[in-house]
């Protein structure tokens, strides 16, 4: 019995070896592709990838690959309607070559769940971008991105001579990380990247 258990433990960790270097292997071929420019095949190369973890995650909460990104913390400047979030870059390579070649794009979705049900496509407020090459890891990239609040709770980025109030209403945001290829659906996995939800306050502006 006692070898049974250890032989099965170790086909196991064979086989998520394979998973493990299968996605690296992916990684590499998207990146080398965005190093020459060539986002048309990189794009068709992640759907495909995407769809698959699709198909693959149906009934079960999606496996997030953080391997080589990850979204650290997130937060709301409200003073500017502002969502912002911290990315982990944990790779020196597979982001689109070194500095100076095209490099690739971290792209991370907000939804704002306003009605309090849920968080739905229809709940997108924007995605925030930055660009980063090789040679990063162990950094860490600040992405935003500035919305409008509807009227209700809204408060305003319109400069000194703006005087907004607000309730302080609260709400829950869903941050959505991924690579090379914005993902503008809440819950769908992607092959690289993950998700945050933290909650926001919006605050008077005087």
């Amino acid at each position: 019995m006692k070898r049974l258990l250890v032989a099965t433990l170790v086909m196991l960790a064979i086989a998520m070896a394979a998973q493990s270097q299968e996605k690296s292997d992916a990684r590499a071929r998207v990146s080398e592709v965005l190093a020459k420019g060539d986002t048309t095949t990189a794009l068709k190369m992640l759907t495909e990838l995407s769809t698959n973890l699709k198909t693959s995650s149906v009934a079960a909460a999606p496996a997030w690959n953080t391997s080589y990104e990850e979204i650290r913390a997130c937060g709301l400047y409200p003073q500017e309607t502002r969502l912002e979030c911290v990315l982990d870059i944990k790779q020196q390579g597979g982001y689109g070559g070194p500095i100076g070649a095209f490099g690739s794009f971290e792209y991370v979705s907000f939804f704002v769940d306003w009605g309090n049900d849920g968080f739905q496509t229809t709940d997108y407020v924007g995605s925030g971008i930055v660009n980063l090459t090789d040679g990063s890891a162990k950094t860490n990239f600040a992405v935003y991105r500035d919305f409008n609040p509807p009227g209700g709770p809204r408060t305003s980025n319109g400069g000194a001579s703006t005087t907004t109030t607000t309730s302080g209403p609260t709400y829950r945001v869903l941050a959505k990380l991924s690579w090379a290829v914005p993902s503008i659906t809440p819950g769908q996995p992607v092959p690289w990247g993950n998700e945050l939800v933290f909650t926001i306050r919006m605050m008077p502006i005087r």
